[in-house]
């Protein structure tokens, strides 16, 4: 299986391709802009890799949570490139590809998502390996509450890490915080998770952003 996967809910987006479950190549960069340049992006790895889009048999994208914008424009442009065939395309949460990045760990993982008005969406989940079979539930709350509620040793990763205050960090010495190059959801990771998600006969969940839920 030949699989393009589409991930825009930062402003490090990326992009990839991947033959069954092995990332041949990723491309990842930093935008605020990402419908200027994620066509583009797309082009160069399907022509360096020498992949026509009729050899690409499924495209996974974000659904979020995350930037607006990035969400919106990844999911409309995914759906330009199946012509419609609907059932090509394969969402994945932002939340389970930041928690499926660390599915060989032994310790609980919390993704981390800014919320804006001083809300984080979070996710927990005792056994990273197990997103495959159960998407883990998104909820959404203040910082100090979300922390507070973690077991110890608890790996916490997403993007918000790097925006929570040392003093916060300092206050909950019982977590472990990921290094912020690992906090970002990538393309390769849910180009993987789809994968195994579809082997299993998993089906996608409905091709909605999440920020409209």
């Amino acid at each position: 299986m030949t699989i393009l996967a589409v991930e825009t809910s930062t402003e490090h987006p990326s992009v990839a391709v991947l033959k069954d479950g092995r990332i041949i190549d990723e491309v990842q960069w930093q935008s605020i802009d990402i419908a200027s340049s994620l066509m583009s992006r797309i082009d160069y790895l399907l022509k360096k890799n020498k992949l026509p889009l009729s050899l690409i048999d499924r495209v996974a994208v974000s659904l979020g949570p995350g930037s607006w914008t990035g969400v919106r424009v990844g999911l409309s442009l995914a759906k330009g490139l199946v012509i419609g065939r609907r059932e090509r395309l394969y969402g994945i949460y932002s939340a389970e590809n930041i928690i499926f990045a660390f599915y060989s760990t032994e310790f609980p993982v919390c993704s981390l998502i800014n919320a804006l008005r001083g809300n984080f969406y979070y996710s927990i989940s005792e056994d990273p390996s197990q997103v495959v079979i159960t998407p883990p539930k998104i909820e959404q709350g203040k910082i100090t509450e979300i922390l507070d509620r973690l077991p110890n040793r608890t790996l916490v990763a997403g993007p918000a890490v790097a925006e929570i205050s040392e003093a916060i960090w300092n206050q909950h010495q019982k977590l472990t915080v990921a290094s912020l190059s690992y906090c970002y959801p990538k393309a390769g990771i849910a180009g993987r998770l789809a994968e195994m998600k579809i082997r299993k006969g998993i089906p996608s969940p409905l091709l909605e952003p999440f920020y409209e839920r």
